[in-house]
C-alpha cells in the first residue's frame, strides 16, 4: 500500500534504539530514514498505522488531504479506505474466533458433566444389580427395575447429548479454523 508513493519498497523496518523507521526498496544495499521521502509517504504511513492501532475507535484526521499531492490522491484514498476495510474484517474474524472460543469450551464443560453423570449412573446400575441378589418382595423388585429403567434413559439421554455436542464442537472447530485462515 505505500507502493503508492514508494513504486519500489521491498519492506519496512523500524530502529528502535534510533527511534526511526527505515524503508527498504527493492536493489537498495540498505534503507533510507522515512523522512527522506516526501510529505506524502510520511502521511500515508502515519495514517495505517492509525488505522491499525485505533481499530475499535473512531479516527478522525484533520486535514487528510495536506501534503498529498493531487496526482497521488485517489491512489492515496485507495489504500486508506482498503486497509481500513481489511482492519474491520479482521476485528471480525478476531471477535468471531473469540465467540466459537469461547463456545466450544462451555460445550466442552457440558460433556464433562454429561460423562460424570453417566459414571455415576453406570455406578447405580452396578450397585442395582448387587441388590437384586438381597430382593425379597415383588415391589422392591418393580421399585428397582424403575429405578433401572430411569437409569437407562438418562444414559440414552447424556450418551445423545455428547454425541451432539461433540459434533457442535467438530461444526465451530472448523468455523475457528476458517477465522484463523482469515486472520492471516
Amino acid at each position: 500500500s505505500m507502493k503508492v508513493f514508494i513504486p519500489n519498497i521491498n519492506r519496512i523496518g523500524a530502529d528502535t534504539q534510533e527511534g526511526k523507521i527505515y524503508i527498504e526498496e527493492i536493489g537498495a544495499t540498505q534503507g533510507k530514514p522515512l523522512h527522506y521521502y516526501g510529505e506524502g509517504s510520511k502521511k500515508l504511513f502515519r495514517i495505517l498505522v492509525q488505522i491499525i492501532l485505533q481499530k475499535d475507535k473512531k479516527l478522525l484526521i484533520d486535514e487528510i488531504d495536506a501534503g498529498i499531492h493531487y496526482s497521488h490522491f485517489k491512489e492515496f484514498w485507495k489504500v486508506v479506505l482498503k486497509v481500513a476495510k481489511i482492519q474491520k474484517k479482521i476485528d471480525a474474524a478476531q471477535s468471531e474466533l473469540d465467540e466459537l472460543t469461547t463456545a466450544i469450551s462451555g460445550n466442552e464443560e457440558k460433556v464433562k458433566g454429561f460423562e460424570e453423570q453417566l459414571t455415576l449412573l453406570h455406578e447405580q446400575l452396578t450397585s442395582n444389580a448387587k441388590k437384586l441378589k438381597e430382593i425379597s418382595t415383588e415391589k422392591e423388585m418393580k421399585a428397582l427395575a424403575i429405578e433401572e429403567d430411569i437409569a437407562k434413559e438418562k444414559m440414552t439421554f447424556a450418551n445423545e447429548e455428547i454425541d451432539r455436542l461433540q459434533g457442535v464442537n467438530n461444526r465451530k472447530a472448523e468455523e475457528s479454523q476458517e477465522a484463523e485462515a482469515a486472520l492471516k
